[in-house]
């Protein structure tokens, strides 16, 4: 008699022999699956957020269990969710790089090379970063897939430069002296 009474209170207590179908929640806010009959069946974990231009924010890009799963009343459903702001990273320091070393590592970092402008100077390597027309510093954050145009020198092209005598200066009387 002890034994039945247990697997009768098992039996009712792990909903033995019963299961509910997962719906499919792709494409739907939390909001809208809460607000869907028979949402209280089952409880909701966002396990992660994946940033998608092409997709609606907030909206369910994948689940676990898959749609059309059968699984006990009040189970887990996992979902991965479509962020609304995309992941930022930080501007890599690209001075003294050439364009193509510069373009490789804003890559690396997930951003994307828009404008390039050449300015007078005698190095063929960046200058400058600038993020939506305003120059940016090196380490600020942006947000990954970012255009950022680059400032370039464009290279001594053979010209003579007159040296100035630094003989008996200091360093920082020397260092004046160049870059005046």
């Amino acid at each position: 008699l002890f034994i039945w009474v247990i697997t009768i209170f098992l039996n009712l207590f792990t909903f033995h022999g019963q299961s509910i179908e997962v719906p499919d929640f792709k494409g739907m806010t939390m909001d809208e699956i809460q607000n869907m009959d028979g949402s209280k069946r089952f409880d909701y974990v966002v396990v992660d957020s994946v940033y998608d231009l092409a997709r609606t924010p907030g909206s369910v890009i994948s689940q676990m269990p898959f749609a059309g799963s059968h699984v006990k009343r009040g189970r887990n459903i996992y979902l991965t969710l479509v962020a609304s702001e995309p992941e930022s990273t930080k501007l890599p320091n690209l001075v003294d790089m050439t364009a193509r070393q510069a373009t490789a590592l804003l890559e690396t970092y997930g951003l994307k090379v828009g404008k390039i402008k050449y300015v007078p100077d005698i190095g063929q390597t960046v200058l400058k970063a600038i993020f939506k027309g305003k120059e940016m510093s090196w380490g600020a954050e942006l947000p990954k897939g970012s255009k950022i145009d680059l400032v370039i020198g464009r290279g001594g092209k053979g010209e003579k430069v007159i040296i100035p005598d630094l003989i008996g200066k200091s360093r920082d009387e020397a260092r004046n002296t160049i870059t005046g």
